[in-house]
Order: structure tokens, then sequence, then C-alpha cells
């Protein structure tokens, strides 16, 4: 059995084989694969959280305008709120 995943420019793959899990991972930078005996698997489990950079670059950008438009219009005498 085998699981593809695609999301902007990052590709990845499960392929479920008998004894082993190989897991292969794309992007802009490359590829790497890796092949893992099902006993070697711990069942721990494990969280793990991508954020979307552009928008947090974005939201930064927002936010210094927002400021910078309220730093200016304190010198005319008035604030923006």
């Amino acid at each position: 059995m085998e699981i593809t995943q695609k999301k902007n420019s990052n590709k990845i793959r499960f392929a479920f084989g008998e004894e082993a899990l190989d897991y292969s991972l794309g992007d802009s930078s490359g590829s790497r694969s890796y092949s893992v005996p099902y006993t070697d698997i711990s069942r721990d489990r494990q969280t793990r959280v991508e954020r979307n950079q552009s928008l947090e670059n974005v939201g930064l950008l927002l936010i210094e305008g927002w400021r910078r438009l309220n730093s200016s219009a304190a010198i005319d005498g008035f604030r923006i709120l």
C-alpha cells in the first residue's frame, strides 16, 4: 500500500511493505528516503506542527506598517487607534 501527500513544493510518500515502511520526502531543496523496519517504530505518540511561513511574514509586515502609520500620525498631534 502506498500513500502520497503533496503540499506546495513538499511531497511525502509512505510505502508500506511486508517488513518495513519506506518513507520519502521531497521539497525544493532536494529529496531523501528512509526505510524503517516495523520493529523499530516506537509506539510513543508524537505531534508535529507545521506553520505557513509566508502567512507569518505577511502578518509581521502588516503589524510593522500599522506601527509606522501610528507613529507618523503621532507626530502630527493625533493617534490612530
